[in-house]
């Protein structure tokens, strides 16, 4: 199955749209969803750091994710 991630800013601006959809098993975790998202060529430069929003919370790597969750990337935020 595919779940669509959410893209903002650079990210969306690497794709050149405000989603992809990545492949999502029936046990995927967050940690999958991120490496999937790394071997998008465009957005691969971009991923450290990154984060996956689950829902609009951020989760642990070893969260499980579903088809019908709303993932968002998330990059670094700086500030101060």
């Amino acid at each position: 199955m595919q779940a669509n991630v959410l893209l903002f800013g650079p990210y969306a601006d690497a794709v050149g749209a405000r989603s992809v959809a990545v492949a999502v098993t029936p046990h995927a975790t967050v940690a999958d969803i991120l490496a999937s998202l790394e071997s998008v060529p465009a957005l691969a430069p971009l991923m450290r750091g990154a984060r996956l929003a689950v829902n609009a919370s951020y989760v642990p790597r070893e969260a499980r994710v579903a088809v019908t969750d709303e993932l968002a990337l998330i990059g670094l935020v700086g500030g101060g």
